[in-house]
């Protein structure tokens, strides 16, 4: 696998990111780890693009779109480079000569700077001033040999670089010519055209030579030399284009576990059979993966699957961001079976000590056993012994003494294996005879003696007392490892899930880049309904969405409470008003957003037209940040629970985009009228009701002279503001009873809205809304609800009237007293109280039920 660029990827990447990167400033600079640096480039504006540059020192440089998470510190190294380098732009990406060296230019005049980054050997990463003395580097380092020196306050080696020049024929037939002894054509070639091996491969194959052959047992002839030097003509009119457009870029796939060597010995060998190789069925790429990476496709590599990308940059990026993700999936592997087998050998440890103690315990049980099957013979021996010892004879006559009787054939003697007498004990050879059967001559069915030491201070029994009470501590003993085993077992087990947890969140993980939307700034969500509902966290923010995205269409949303924030919906029909649903959504969050929801207070919200709105008071003067003037009606929602909730968006692709067609959908009812639609919903609600409540509803009342009452009927269309009424007391979403009004309270609330039609604006306080509202519109809250029924009673030519009145979103107290009107009932003063009889609608009827 390709782990570092070569020159020829230098020359197509400084291509790609000076179409890409050039007058771009650096927002920042992150490192991600002791090598690899993060450049967050970004252009003026507020919805400018934003890239990321990685570099990493020795290996590459791209831009990425999958970022590794950073670490919560920054190095000095990352902090010199933000002093000297953040908030400058990138005013040039040059390579320095055919070298693996790129200079990345920040800044003009005395404040420019040079970011250079090195590719070859350890690679380094060092800043320069306009002048190209060394500030601050990554790694300092010196050759005596050359008698030069990188290293701070020195100036950079820039004569040491090797400049490009064009390949002559005279030049390329003397490095053929002059080519050591045993050296390639491939390494010939190499010598004149310095972008790699494999770009000689591929000009030799161009020109029909084997690169691997001996520049001097097979010089190429003549025509063979102008091919080969037509191939490295194309190659650097190549590099000569890539100034005008970025190359585009391939990544090239082979079997798991192949190596580079392998595929060109391969190709080398089957050279000739390049036809075949390409009429062979292709391999299926779900088995092949990422092997490396260039910016021309190769005549080494024809009839190899590949990847192409629209860009070399591209292609980059997808090969390291999935090597990158390979890796951190293998050191987080090997870190787990890391913390696994310490927990396999701690219990694979703990499980070998309890079966020592049992291996001891059964074994003392054995030779106690042995020496009660052998009581005679094991006292014989002791007292034999102990008799010897008591004559004083020496340890080594009697040990002479025993061998002695052995070959005498003393059975006493010869169950003596070994003397001890430094512990005063003895090894004896033991055997079990007593369950052999009785008849039975054989000896080779005797079993094996067993050597067993005993106490010469002790008897038989005594010795065969004190196995059994050896036997019975380690028994004991047995339990006890086990039992701290288990305990021990379940600690390790607990700690090694705490370290596999820990693996698990140190792990290097990656995550996609992802462009934030303009209107993430603000705080916002999306309707039921698929509009898209803004919010300023702060005065400027406001200020900021009236003035650049309230358009025409669009609704002001607020409520008259401290901290409301300003609220506006976005409508990308403005030939078709906001939804009724949507707009009460927005009221609600506008209110939970504001002072009510410590305070647990349910009120309401008040909306308007985006024409409404302006930033200049009653007198022409500039209100402060954050206050606006609304003129005209403010049309106050109901109060509304403080709820919010939390909710994810999932971004689907274009086969399951048809499943979720339709779900955002708008939910009022747009295709009736709204006199219609009240109409249908008074119909529904009385329709239920007694013969008696139908005739009440339908039946015009009529005089003594036998006509017909005047009061207009729902069927009308002057009556829709009337049937809209009956729909709003049906459908209200106050969750509380409202009794009808008398006929006196009914026209005194009249009165009080009449009243407030007429009053002025009121000079707008500092960070607030200010209402200046015309003659004949209503007023505020303080009408009892009337605001919001009144406006769509008195304008029945807005078509969310009937919407409005479905969802509830006007007060129902004054709906359930036109709804009386409706009816034809007149309820005396005092609400029913006094002698007269109460005549109440069904609607009003089965709301008080409710």
């Amino acid at each position: 696998m390709k782990q570092r660029f070569s020159t020829t990827d230098v020359t197509a990447e400084v291509a790609c990111l000076r179409q890409r990167c050039l007058g771009m400033r650096v927002a920042n600079v992150y490192d991600l780890n002791p090598k690899t640096y993060l450049l967050k480039l970004a252009r003026s504006g507020e919805e400018g693009e934003k890239i990321y540059l990685l570099l990493e020192s020795g290996t590459r440089f791209h831009t990425t779109q999958v970022l590794k998470e950073r670490p919560p510190q920054p190095s000095n190294f990352c902090l010199k480079l933000r002093k000297h380098v953040r908030t400058r732009r990138l005013e040039d990406v040059r390579q320095l000569g055919v070298d693996r060296i790129v200079d990345f230019t920040f800044g003009t005049g005395p404040a420019t700077v040079h970011l250079i980054l090195e590719l070859y050997s350890s690679g380094n990463v060092i800043l320069t001033d306009g002048r190209y003395e060394v500030l601050t580097l990554l790694r300092s380092h010196r050759d005596d040999a050359r008698g030069m020196a990188t290293m701070p306050r020195h100036p950079y080696p820039l004569a040491s670089i090797r400049l490009a020049t064009p390949v002559t024929a005279d030049a390329l037939a003397a490095s053929l010519r002059d080519a050591p002894e045993g050296a390639t054509l491939r390494g010939a070639v190499t010598g004149v055209l310095p972008f790699g091996p494999q770009v000689a491969d591929h000009c030799l194959l161009q020109a029909g030579l084997p690169p691997l052959a001996r520049a001097a047992e097979a010089p190429p002839s003549p025509p063979q030399l102008e091919a080969l030097l037509a191939a490295v003509t194309r190659f650097q009119d190549w590099v000569t284009s890539l100034d005008g457009a970025p190359p585009p870029g391939y990544i090239g796939l082979a079997k798991p576990g192949e190596s580079r060597k392998q595929r060109a010995a391969a190709a080398a060998a089957a050279e000739a059979a390049k036809a075949a190789e390409a009429a062979a069925a292709p391999e299926d790429e779900a088995d092949l993966v990422y092997d490396d990476y260039e910016p021309l496709q190769l005549v080494q590599q024809e009839g190899r699957p590949s990847r192409p990308f629209p860009t070399f940059d591209a292609a980059l990026d997808e090969f390291y961001s999935k090597v990158e993700g390979q890796r951190a999936d293998v050191q987080q592997a090997q870190a787990k079976r890391a913390v696994l087998s310490k927990l396999d050998k701690t219990r694979a440890d703990q499980e070998a000590r309890a079966e020592a103690l049992g291996r001891e315990a059964d074994l003392e049980e054995d030779q106690a056993s042995l020496i009660e099957y052998n009581l005679d013979v094991v006292d014989a021996a002791i007292n034999a012994l102990n008799a010897a010892l008591a004559r004083g004879l020496d340890w080594r006559e009697l040990a002479a003494l025993i061998e002695s009787e052995k070959a005498a054939g003393n059975p006493v003697a010869a169950t003596v294996a070994a003397l001890h007498l430094e512990r005063n004990a003895a090894t004896l050879l033991l055997r079990n005879e007593l369950d052999l059967e009785s008849d039975s001559d054989d000896d080779a069915q005797l079993p094996a003696p067993t050597r067993v030491e005993v106490d010469l201070g002790l008897n038989a029994a005594a010795n065969a007392r004190m196995r059994h009470e050896a036997r019975k501590r380690h028994t004991a003993k047995q339990r006890r490892t086990v039992e701290a085993n288990a305990r021990a077992l379940a600690a390790a087990e607990k700690r090694t899930a705490q370290q596999l947890a820990q693996v698990e969140k140190q792990a290097t993980t990656m995550r996609a880049v992802r462009r934030p939307e303009w209107f993430e700034r603000f705080a916002w969500f999306v309707s039921s309904e698929n509009y898209l509902v803004l919010s300023a966290h702060d005065a400027q923010q406001s200020d900021l969405l009236v003035k650049r995205y309230l358009r025409k269409g669009d609704v002001y949303v607020h409520a008259d409470l401290k901290g409301s924030p300003v609220t506006i919906i976005k409508n990308n029909d403005p030939s078709a008003p906001v939804p009724p649903l949507t707009i009460s959504q927005a009221g609600a969050a506008c209110v939970c957003r504001s002072a009510a929801w410590d305070a647990k207070i349910v009120t309401s919200a008040w909306w308007a037209h985006a024409e409404q709105v302006s930033k200049e008071g009653a007198t022409g003067e500039l209100l402060a940040p954050g206050a606006f003037t609304v003129k005209g009606t403010r049309h106050f929602l109901p109060p509304h629970p403080l709820v919010m909730g939390l909710g994810f968006l999932f971004v689907v692709d274009a086969a399951s985009a048809a499943a979720h067609a339709g779900e955002r959908a708008v939910k009022s009812a747009d295709a009736a009228t709204p006199a219609a639609a009240a109409a249908a919903a008074v119909q529904e609600e009385t329709g239920a009701d007694s013969e008696d409540d139908d005739s009440v509803a339908s039946q015009p009342e009529s005089d003594s002279d036998g006509q017909a009452d005047a009061k207009p009927s729902i069927n009308d269309t002057e009556g829709a503001n009337t049937a809209t009424a009956a729909q709003i007391s049906k459908l209200d979403l106050a969750d509380d009873i409202r009794h009808p009004r008398t006929a006196d309270a009914a026209s005194s609330v009249e009165s009080n809205a009449e009243a407030n039609r007429g009053q002025d604006a009121q000079p707008p306080s500092s960070g607030s809304i200010a209402s200046s509202e015309d003659a004949g519109s209503s007023g505020g809250a303080g009408t009892g609800g009337l605001s919001a029924l009144e406006a769509f009673l008195d304008g029945a030519a807005d078509p969310r009237a009937a919407d409005f009145a479905r969802y509830g979103l006007v007060d129902a107290s004054a709906a359930a007293r036109r709804d009386d009107e409706v009816a034809g009932h007149a309820l005396p003063a005092g609400g029913g109280g006094g002698g007269g009889k109460r005549h109440v609608s069904a609607p009003a009827r089965r709301a008080a039920k409710k």
